[in-house]
Formats: structure tokens, C-alpha cells, sequence
């Protein structure tokens, strides 16, 4: 599967989306309604850890409102997207989506490489156990 998605962690606070390669829009879809069964299942604020480092590919048809359906779906529990990505060209038609769907830009977080994610990370877990008085 060029998109993988499962819990990142033991206590489900993070959900992990993997691509690798060449994928699909049904590929991401497929797999963004995995991540909102997930999302869905647990009722606490939750980050979707997305790994892009192993792609640089970009599917055919139209990105933008691609992008936009997706992201306007992302479930309300999701407060952090953080994603690991060195393509210029995905970050650029990921962005020009994100100015597309109203309150979303806060709640995307672009890194260089898995480090600077695991970081970000980090300071989101410790910043949604702080809210949610844990």
C-alpha cells in the first residue's frame, strides 16, 4: 500500500499516515477514512503524524479540490497535522488548498525532516495533555 495509516503510539494519542511512492486519490481517501474511524473512536484531542518523506509524487487530477475535500473532512479531535515532507511542489498545492478551507492553516504544521516531526510532536502531545488536564 503506497499510504499506510495505524496508531502511532500505545495510548492512541497520535495517528501515523505513511506514503511511499506513487499513490492514488482513492489511495487517500481510502486512507483518510481510516484516520477518521480512528479519530472517531477515541474522545480526546488526537495529531495526525504524516510521514511524506518517502514521496515526491503529486497524483493527477485536480489538487486543489482534491485537497480541499479531504482537508474539510479532517474530524474535530484532530487539532494538530503535522507533516514530513522535503516537496516543495506537494507543500506548495497543500497550502494553496489549506487557504481554501476557513480555520484549518492553524491546525497544519509543515517540517523538513522526521526529527524537527518527532519535536513537534513532542510539543503538541505536551500542549494537548496540558488542555486536557493530564
Amino acid at each position: 500500500m503506497p499510504i499506510s495509516t495505524n496508531w502511532y503510539d500505545d495510548d492512541h494519542k497520535v495517528i501515523s499516515q505513511v506514503f511511499t511512492g506513487t499513490w492514488t486519490w482513492e489511495d487517500l481517501g481510502r486512507e483518510s477514512a481510516v484516520m477518521w474511524q480512528m479519530a472517531d473512536s477515541v474522545d480526546y484531542d488526537v495529531i495526525l503524524f504524516s510521514d511524506m518523506t518517502e514521496t515526491s509524487f503529486m497524483p493527477r487530477g485536480n489538487v486543489l479540490s482534491q485537497g480541499r475535500s479531504i482537508m474539510q473532512k479532517l474530524p474535530d479531535n484532530v487539532n494538530l497535522v503535522i507533516i514530513v515532507i522535503q516537496s516543495r511542489m506537494i507543500e506548495v498545492f497543500t497550502n494553496m488548498a489549506l487557504d481554501m478551507v476557513k480555520g484549518l492553516r492553524n491546525r497544519i504544521k509543515f517540517v523538513k525532516t522526521i526529527d524537527e516531526g518527532k519535536k513537534a510532536l513532542e510539543a503538541a502531545l505536551a500542549a494537548n495533555a496540558t488542555r486536557n488536564g493530564h
